[in-house]
């Protein structure tokens, strides 16, 4: 064992082992005495618009988002199912496309532009640099 100096000094630490029981918890065990984790069984209540908009359904088909971080940065794209998100800034239901956009970038050079899958056929969206969208439905004000 090294020789103590004025920085380092041994400490003792609790020992933690987990071990099973005949409940349907688990038991640690803390310097050999058991401890009954507590956990609580009740979900958050769900504020009924925020379920309501999780439950709408998507009215205009895929997505595609064509982002550009920033000045000097690559254009990348994603595919994206459309569904209905709730925006918790602005404390409403917004389509996908909307919701992409509310959220966008807005440094220097950001630009985020979304438009349908259905309208832009062969696209690729795994290619870097992501190529233009065709028929763009919404973007953000950057571009």
């Amino acid at each position: 064992m090294p020789p103590e100096s004025r920085w380092t000094r041994p400490v003792a630490l609790p020992l933690i082992l987990l071990a099973a029981s005949s409940s349907s918890h688990p038991v640690a065990t803390v310097n050999s005495r058991p401890v009954t984790p507590s956990v609580s069984r009740t979900a958050a209540p769900v504020d009924p618009a925020i379920a309501a908009c999780s439950a709408r359904k998507a009215v205009a088909g895929d997505i595609i988002v064509r982002t550009i971080l920033g000045t000097g940065q690559q254009a990348q794209a994603q595919l994206l199912g459309d569904q209905w998100g709730w925006n918790y800034t602005s404390g409403e239901c917004q389509a996908g496309a909307d919701f992409v956009i509310a959220g966008a970038p807005t440094g220097p050079g950001a630009c985020v532009k979304v438009a349908l899958a259905k309208d832009n056929p062969g696209y690729n969206a795994d290619a870097v640099p992501a190529a233009q969208l065709r028929k763009v439905i919404a973007a953000s004000p950057a571009c």
